[in-house]
């Protein structure tokens, strides 16, 4: 379960930005200059990510500026960590 909202990554040159947020549903935004041209390889990309972590429900937003696949694998699972764990 999500226990608060939660980020990764940046705005920077080849990285992507993630928010992710408690939701009623599983959900999930694809942006960027390229979204168009890359959104069936990533949103495969991240519906595998949230199956491996059971399919939370999640609002999941990337801000994509040129990121390669595995840096935004990285930047949605850092930031599903950060949004299951509990702060001290």
């Amino acid at each position: 379960m999500i226990v608060h909202t939660a980020q990764a990554g940046s705005d920077g040159k080849s990285d992507c930005f993630v928010t992710v947020e408690q939701a009623e549903t599983m959900e999930w935004k694809y942006q960027g200059r390229n979204s168009q041209l890359f959104a069936t390889r990533t949103d495969s990309m991240i519906q595998e990510t949230l199956d491996r972590y059971g399919s939370p429900k999640v609002r999941l937003i990337v801000g994509d500026f040129g990121a390669l696949p595995f840096v935004i694998r990285a930047r949605v699972e850092v930031a599903l960590e950060r949004a299951l764990k509990e702060r001290a």
